[in-house]
């Protein structure tokens, strides 16, 4: 019926570059698409081993007074500290684990 028309060389060039493009960007979004589910992975089994070790709760509500996390000393004694030097001179400061008054300088003084 009607005539078919013949593809010049340049046009068969066309599609063939338009092809592989093609195939390239599937290729590079089937990576992307296989990375992303490896790294979701890679994350849920780490999140699994670590709720094994430490239950949900604590995790989402903190610690207890009294936790079986212990250290060496009672958590009434522990203290973080910092000694500042600043233009009136050096200044030392404690953080304990009172819920009040926590910070002091070097003499205890709030």
């Amino acid at each position: 019926m009607y005539p078919q028309k013949q593809q010049s060389q340049s046009e068969k060039l066309h599609a063939l570059k338009t092809q592989a493009i093609e195939l390239l960007l599937i290729a590079a979004s089937c990576v992307a698409i296989l990375t992303t589910i490896g790294i979701f992975l890679s994350v849920f089994v780490e999140a699994l081993r670590f709720f094994q070790q430490v239950s949900l709760l604590d995790f989402l509500f903190g610690f207890q007074g009294a936790s079986p996390y212990a250290f060496r000393f009672d958590r009434r004694d522990l203290m973080v500290g910092a000694e500042l030097e600043t233009p009136d001179g050096q200044q030392t400061l404690r953080r304990s684990t009172a819920t009040a008054g926590s910070l002091t300088d070097g003499n205890g003084a709030d």
